[in-house]
């Protein structure tokens, strides 16, 4: 099944997920390779691994240090002036020039990544409607960009190579209307600009416990040279999303938990929204209420 690229609504997001959550959650081994004969397969719920900073921002800008162009060393000193004058509303109006998505924000915040993939795509879900595709099909990037419906999360596509899944995105938009500032940082300094490359390297690990991402920005507007850091993602066996869920518990917004299913141990966290068991959770990191 082919998604169009167009970002998505939260009801359509929900319920797409909502029924992809089934689907993964009835898998045994998430995260796995099924057979050496076979791609391997990411689907899963995913939880990035802050290893120690103790805060958002210490971990946003806990990467190596990029080489960027002064005009962007100049524009972080302004940025960071404004946000500690108080200055931290976004005020530009949404629509077709002003989109929402953000894939640096997405990929890096704590709410734990669904991912699903099938023969011909690669779906990436999380909280706040955020959602990405990554189409493996063959298809090329647009001759056009004009003609694709923009989003934060530009035009990804990729391939296999052995057991890494090789993502390259393109055609972010100028400015989104979703995240405080209204062009799209990058951890580190960096920007996500219409000129900007992504190139992205997924492996699984640690038998199937584990998912490696590496990250590789390239654009000459934004970097002296390309710049490369990898998170660590750990999966969430026998949980599904539930956010909108007013209940807490179960299966995800209007999905009740399947029949004969025992519930595992778990406690409600401020580690995004998820029902996620406290053993889930990063090292140092305390289960909120």
């Amino acid at each position: 099944m082919i998604i169009s690229h167009s970002f998505l609504t939260g009801k359509r997001m929900l319920l797409g997920f909502a029924v992809a959550a089934a689907f993964v959650s009835s898998a045994s081994g998430q995260g796995a390779p099924a057979s050496a004969a076979k791609t391997p397969d990411i689907s899963g719920l995913w939880l990035v691994q802050d290893p120690g900073s103790g805060s958002w921002e210490d971990f946003w800008n806990g990467v190596p240090k990029p080489a960027l162009t002064p005009a962007v060393i100049q524009d972080n000193k302004v940025r960071v002036a404004k946000e500690r004058s108080g200055d931290v509303v976004n005020a530009s109006r949404g629509g077709p020039g002003c989109p929402q998505g953000n894939i640096p924000m997405m990929m890096a915040s704590s709410p734990p990544l669904m991912i699903v993939q099938s023969r011909d795509e690669v779906t990436i879900g999380s909280e706040s409607n955020r959602g990405r595709f990554i189409y493996l099909d063959g298809r090329p990037h647009p001759a056009d960009p004009a003609t694709m419906a923009w989003s934060g999360a530009g035009h990804s596509v990729g391939h296999w190579e052995g057991d890494t899944l090789v993502v390259d995105t393109v055609d972010f938009p100028a400015r989104v209307c979703d995240t405080r500032n209204p062009t799209i940082l990058v951890p580190g300094g960096g920007r996500a600009l219409p000129s900007t490359h992504l190139t992205e390297r997924y492996r699984v690990e640690d038998n199937g416990k584990t998912l490696s991402v590496t990250f590789t920005w390239s654009d000459p507007e934004v970097y002296l040279q390309p710049h490369t850091y990898t998170y660590k993602y750990k999966n969430i066996s026998d949980s599904l999303p539930i956010e909108n869920n007013p209940g807490g518990g179960g299966g995800p917004a209007g999905l009740p938990q399947a029949p004969n299913t025992p519930a595992a141990p778990t406690q409600q966290t401020n580690y995004g929204r998820a029902t996620v068991r406290p053993e889930d959770l990063p090292d140092g990191v305390v289960p909120g209420p």
